[in-house]
């Protein structure tokens, strides 16, 4: 009996490992050679729109492969990704953060008007956290038709910061162990919680698309 919980216990002791975490926020470092003082020179992506398709491959991008750098008015180099609405009223705009290497890109857009002139912000404090994402939905009704351009930058007041999460692990070990006339085979269920931390970034993964929703009538 001594020897089989010896054994289970050298299967136990195994699982207990970890892999690298990451212990800061990830920052983008600018070219400032590269850097425009006006938003206008900046190319823009069209914003992929959702067909009703269910099975419909929507792409990916990663900010820091789409980033230019844009001067603000201070002087600051700004890295920002330009997206282009196609003008089509009512939309519902959503948009997911991805987390990745327990880090996320910590997103500000800002909605600009046909002459790149900024409407209104939306900060990365008003999106929220599900599962392996932060997401949130933009909601373009008639008023909002002057809406033309989105723009991705970094939150500079949520960058740098950290959100805290907690996990549950459960998992069943298998076990083979000699015993004199034969062997006995068996499985331990382990358990644990891990605290996650996600690091907010000036880099990351994220998904933007546009699809027709219809806006509710009250009264009606």
């Amino acid at each position: 009996m001594r020897g089989l919980v010896l054994a289970l216990a050298a299967v136990l002791g195994g699982c207990a490992t970890s892999g690298p975490s990451v212990h800061e926020a990830r920052r983008l470092e600018l070219d400032r050679s590269t850097c425009v003082s006006e938003i206008s020179a900046l190319d823009s992506v069209a914003i992929p729109r959702k067909l009703g398709e269910k099975k419909q491959k929507l792409p990916l991008f990663k900010f820091e492969n789409l980033a230019r750098c844009l001067l603000a008015a201070d002087g600051t180099a700004v890295p920002v990704a330009v997206f282009q609405t196609d003008g089509k009223l009512p939309s519902e705009i959503h948009i997911s953060l991805f987390v990745g290497a327990s880090t996320a890109f910590a997103a500000a857009v800002d909605l600009l008007d046909q002459e790149r002139r900024l409407v209104r912000t939306v900060p990365f404090s008003q999106f929220t956290r599900r599962g392996s994402s932060y997401t949130g939905s933009i909601f373009m009704n008639a008023a909002d038709s002057d809406i033309r351009y989105l723009v991705f930058r970094p939150d500079a007041d949520s960058v740098g910061g950290a959100h805290s999460s907690t996990a549950g692990i459960r998992s069943q070990v298998p076990y083979v162990i000699p015993i004199p006339g034969g062997v006995i085979y068996g499985s331990v269920a382990t358990g644990s919680e891990r605290v996650m931390q996600t690091w907010l970034s000036e880099v990351g993964t994220f998904s933007i698309h546009a699809e027709d929703y219809a806006p509710e009538v009250l009264g009606g």
